[in-house]
Parts: C-alpha cells; sequence; structure tokens
C-alpha cells in the first residue's frame, strides 16, 4: 500500500511540473518521493535541481550529500 501510495503522489506531483520552469520545491518534493521508491539516480537529480533553483533545505542537502555518486 505504502509503495501504490508513493507512485500515486509521483504521479501527481509529474502532472503539477511545469516543462519550462518547474517549482523548485515540486522538485524537492519529487526527489523525495522517488528517494523513498529507490530511484536514486533521480532522486539525486531533482534534489540538484532544487538546490539549483534555491531550495537549500537542510534535508534536501543532506539527501544529496548522502546519495552522491
Amino acid at each position: 500500500a505504502a509503495k501504490a501510495d508513493l507512485e500515486a503522489a509521483l504521479k501527481e506531483l509529474d502532472d503539477r511540473m511545469t516543462s519550462s520552469a518547474p517549482d523548485p520545491s515540486l522538485l524537492a518534493d519529487r526527489g523525495l518521493v522517488r528517494d523513498l521508491l529507490g530511484d536514486e539516480e533521480n532522486a539525486r537529480r531533482d534534489y540538484r535541481r532544487a538546490r539549483d533553483k534555491g531550495f537549500t533545505e537542510e534535508w534536501l542537502l543532506e539527501r544529496i550529500r548522502a546519495l552522491r555518486d
């Protein structure tokens, strides 16, 4: 049930993204959902994009450090 909820959340976040300039908080949230689903590569990409757009909450920076490749 938890995985299905995460997959539903991922779909909702994808639907809310704008192609040209996604909101950094949505990127951070999508990164977290992907992280929880085990998709580390895409989680890391979303986390970094969120950071680069100015989202600098400590939890996000910690996840970027934890997922370094």
